[in-house]
């Protein structure tokens, strides 16, 4: 479902605020039990697909957001995010990068390194500096 809404999104003219921000905060279900590693997983590839959308769909999906897999966790996808929406991309990553991670995403180091290169301000971040402890573990 949330590749459709992918789908949607991307494939609809204005789509990721006419039909599937929408659909999120309105249909998608709360309870707990729907946020599992895979779901987690399809969230951040959604995600990295928004584009220009991006800090309006991850507000959408914010609170259905948990612990990624660090050996599948594409982190690379989420280069041109930092770029250009360093604050929300260091949000999306520490909601899904949690501090007793057995394996660090590959490439956590790498996406932090662009977050402070674009924004330096944020190293003073204490979700940056979390961050930065795991990454060293990489």
């Amino acid at each position: 479902m949330i590749w459709f809404l992918g789908r949607v999104g991307a494939e609809s003219d204005d789509g990721w605020r006419k039909f599937v921000i929408p659909f999120i905060r309105e249909a998608w279900p709360n309870e707990r039990r729907y946020r599992t590693i895979g779901t987690n997983g399809a969230w951040l590839w959604l995600l990295c697909d928004t584009g220009d959308a991006f800090p309006d769909v991850l507000n959408a999906v914010r609170k259905h957001l948990g612990a990624i897999d660090g050996h599948r966790a594409l982190l690379d996808r989420m280069k041109p995010l930092g770029k250009r929406f360093p604050r929300q991309t260091l949000d999306l990553l520490d909601r899904v990068v949690p501090d007793e991670v057995g394996v660090v995403p590959y490439g956590l180091s790498t996406v932090l390194d662009l977050l402070i290169e674009v924004e330096p301000a944020l190293t003073g971040d204490i979700r940056y500096s979390r961050l930065h402890r795991l990454a060293a573990r990489e």
